[in-house]
């Protein structure tokens, strides 16, 4: 059996529906199943932007609780997400869980595809490459919201 720890962390639920939540947590049971995964936790933060800067108990969680499942003997942990951007949006937060990661010795995988050793130097950039794509996505909209926030403002004040 191969511990594995799933995150799935989901922002913009302002009516608590968990559309998105349950629909990528039932992806990632599959996923998991199909792969032969056991999994160790799931970890689910909603309407918690990763980008934001606000605090994740629940990613904090899934780190601490995966670095700790590695150091088990003969275990092979596998932190497993829906997509990047579901997990690391935040450059600083990012390089710092790939280090953790790598230091214990765990894996990454993605539902939407790739499986990342973290002992390996080129599956560490490969990650770094889609997690800043996946950043500068990110800020590119939130340039977009706060450009058309202050031109309605601007619009109500004429």
């Amino acid at each position: 059996m191969v511990p594995t720890s799933c995150s799935r962390l989901v922002s913009e639920d302002p009516r608590d529906r968990r559309w998105g939540v349950n629909r990528q947590m039932g992806d990632l049971r599959t996923f998991s199943e199909e792969n032969r995964r056991e999994v160790g936790g799931e970890y689910i933060e909603n309407d918690v932007p990763a980008h934001s800067g606000e605090e994740r108990p629940e990613h904090d969680r899934l780190m601490a609780d995966a670095i700790e499942a590695a150091r088990e003997p003969g275990g092979r942990v596998t932190v497993a997400g829906y997509h990047p951007s579901r997990v690391w949006r935040c450059r600083v937060e990012r390089a710092q869980a790939v280090e953790d990661l790598r230091h214990a010795g765990c894996w990454v995988a993605f539902e939407s595809g790739g499986l990342f050793d973290m002992a390996k130097a080129s599956d560490r950039s490969q990650l770094a490459d889609l997690g800043e794509s996946d950043t500068a996505e990110s800020e590119v909209k939130s340039e977009r919201v706060a450009r058309s926030a202050w031109r309605r403002g601007k619009e109500e004040l004429s």
